[in-house]
């Protein structure tokens, strides 16, 4: 750029001096140097104005090869618009690409602006939502508008973080089939919308929970009948030979356990046969004290308990499924904190919502473990659990009930330091009750 500034300016400088000479020979100096810059600025406005129409008309602009800065401005813009021309070419062929992968998926997505405003359907959408092509422009709220799906995408955590879990609700076009859509980032200020039908899965996961549900209700009385029979004998002042009664024992301890896990069995297939908890006000500071008096009075425990409640943090929810779900956690936590170790119940309020946190000084878990603490029957050590006469089931009940009220669990574990167990509630606006 040096170069061609210094050549106009040698131009330019060569130009004044023959003025400045033509007008010494003809005694005219200002007038050949008023002629010299009158034609400069004719020469400069006729390039601005092949500029300005160069940009308006998107037409070639004309400058000479060595036609000094102007030429090279033009150059340049010529450049700047084959690039980018490059990167629309590019850009449509990515876009191509992606509606034609989208076009054929068999489940239904939608481009939704930032506002959740339509910019694109594919055809699973069309015909899973019954939607049109001429419906992009308007909102997806105004199109499909089941309550839990609106209360899903336009809750804040969701529009801005995209959905860790899905929402499940009946299609706009056969209320027989069910969909399944979870909210993912995608783009500058864009999100995608999935839609899965899930009316088989459903139907296979309902058929497994009625199996549960009814093997479990049919294992109930004969159960109980063994284990009365089973205190009648132990608690029997004639007792058998010494070796029996040992066996007595262990059956009467494993029939208990087995009864646990028939109990725990029903009240899970309760809370998947129910779609929506009885709601009321629960004074969690109330019932957590409650849980903890009753914990200690039943299992004896030797642990430094620390109860930090705020009185004033009320949850509108069901008072027997939280009741179900504390004292789940709590339990754990006696079970595998040493003696003499410490646990803390904390009930508050910050801004991301409402908690209920179990911290302990336990054996801690692996880091592994913790994206499957919350399935059926797994247990990090089997033998160990059995031993504390753990079901496998409470964090499993846990988490059902925390998705019930549009909660859920968070865990935190250091092996060999302890875990914290977290149930984090939204916020509400309602007024607090004392």
């Amino acid at each position: 750029m040096d170069s061609l500034f210094s050549k106009d300016f040698w131009r330019f400088s060569l130009l004044l001096f023959l003025a400045l000479v033509l007008g010494l020979w003809f005694e005219r100096v200002w007038v050949f140097l008023a002629i010299l810059f009158a034609a400069i600025s004719f020469w400069q406005w006729m390039n601005l104005w092949q500029l300005e129409r160069h940009l308006r008309l998107k037409q070639p602009a004309w400058a000479e090869e060595d036609s000094g800065i102007w030429g090279e401005i033009y150059n340049n813009l010529y450049r700047s618009r084959k690039r980018y021309k490059k990167r629309q070419r590019r850009l449509r062929d990515i876009i191509t690409r992606f509606k034609t992968s989208t076009a054929a998926m068999p489940d239904a997505t939608i481009v939704l602006t930032k506002t959740l405003v339509i910019d694109w359907i594919n055809g699973a959408a069309k015909k899973q939502l019954g939607l049109r092509s001429s419906d992009a422009g308007q909102r997806i709220t105004t199109l499909l508008r089941h309550p839990d799906f609106v209360r899903f995408i336009e809750s804040d955590s969701v529009l801005q973080n995209g959905s860790l879990q899905d929402v499940v609700f009946p299609s706009p076009c056969d209320e027989t089939r069910l969909l399944s859509a979870q909210l993912v980032p995608f783009g500058v200020n864009q999100r995608l919308l999935l839609l899965r039908d899930m009316t088989q899965i459903h139907a296979a996961e309902q058929k497994q929970r009625e199996f549960i549900a009814n093997a479990s209700h049919e294992l109930r009385t004969p159960l109980s009948v063994i284990y009365g029979y089973l205190e009648i004998i132990n608690d029997c002042p004639e007792q058998p030979e010494d070796g029996w009664k040992k066996s007595i024992s262990q059956m009467l301890q494993q029939a208990g356990r087995m009864r646990s896990i028939v109990e725990d069995l029903l009240f899970l297939s309760n809370l998947d046969g129910v779609s929506r908890a009885i709601t009321e006000t629960v004074n969690v500071a109330e019932l957590v004290r409650c849980l903890h008096e009753e914990i200690q009075e039943n299992h004896g425990t030797d642990h430094q308990w620390q109860l930090e409640l705020d009185e004033s943090v009320v949850l509108e929810g069901c008072p027997k499924e939280l009741y179900s779900a504390f004292s789940n956690l709590m339990i754990n936590a006696t079970r595998y904190t040493p003696v003499d170790g410490s646990i803390v119940l904390r009930w508050y309020q910050d801004d991301k919502g409402r908690h209920f946190s179990v911290e302990d000084t336990g054996q801690g878990i692996e880091t592994y473990h913790l994206s499957r603490l919350t399935e059926r029957f797994y247990r990090v050590d089997a033998g160990r659990s059995k031993e504390v006469g753990g079901t496998g089931l409470g964090l499993a009940i846990v988490q059902q009930v925390l998705k019930r009220h549009q909660a859920h669990l968070s865990i935190h574990s250091m092996v060999g330091q302890g875990s914290v167990f977290c149930c984090s509630f939204p916020s509400s606006e309602k007024p607090v009750k004392k």
